[in-house]
């Protein structure tokens, strides 16, 4: 009966690790939904000036699915562009001791690291909803709205990112993404 008992208490002890471990980074979902919740509560997104009857597809169901595809999309291309994974993560306490911590663990130069490229990302990211908000017409077609609501969609992951609990515990490493923390005796701790 014993036996029992600790195998039951192991096993609720490993699933409750698991869904820890899964709630410090968003899932593709939690993206989705955050972009789907929030969608136009702090702005306007620009919708087509044509009249409804004249459009070929719903355009609400076009524009959110653009929302929500962009705000997974640095996700996916983290895996397949290069010098993307650091721009998920920005670390506020980095500093010259982390750096200089980091530089041993890893066997770097320090000039080779940084507190992540999130702020840089996100600047990025307004930037080119700015250009292609300048480009629009009164002739402007669904497809190039869609690919503004896009463009919000990838720009809201990356504050997503940053509010999720481990990425604000990494550092940039020549392009790549760590995650760990300085322990109290000054040294690097892999996440």
């Amino acid at each position: 009966m014993r036996k029992i008992r600790k195998l039951v208490l192991v096993i609720i002890l490993i699933l409750n690790l698991a869904l820890i471990e899964d709630s410090w980074s968003w899932p593709l979902g939690v993206h989705r939904s955050l972009a789907k919740k929030n969608a136009e509560k702090c702005v306007d997104l620009p919708r087509s000036n044509r009249k409804r009857c004249d459009l070929l597809v719903d355009e609400n169901t076009l524009l959110y699915n653009s929302l929500m595809n962009g705000s997974v999309a640095p996700d996916f291309s983290q895996y397949t562009k290069k010098g993307e994974s650091p721009r998920h993560a920005y670390n506020p306490g980095f500093n010259n001791s982390m750096a200089e911590s980091v530089s041993n663990f890893y066997n770097v130069s320090k000039s080779s690291i940084n507190e992540g490229l999130a702020r840089t990302a996100i600047a990025a990211e307004i930037a080119k909803i700015k250009d292609l908000l300048s480009k629009q017409t009164c002739n402007s077609t669904q497809e190039d709205y869609a690919r503004i609501w896009n463009q919000f969609g990838v720009l809201s992951h990356y504050p997503a990112d940053i509010a999720a609990p481990l990425h604000v515990y990494s550092v940039n490493v020549d392009g790549k993404y760590h995650e760990g923390d300085v322990g109290s005796d000054g040294k690097w701790l892999k996440g």
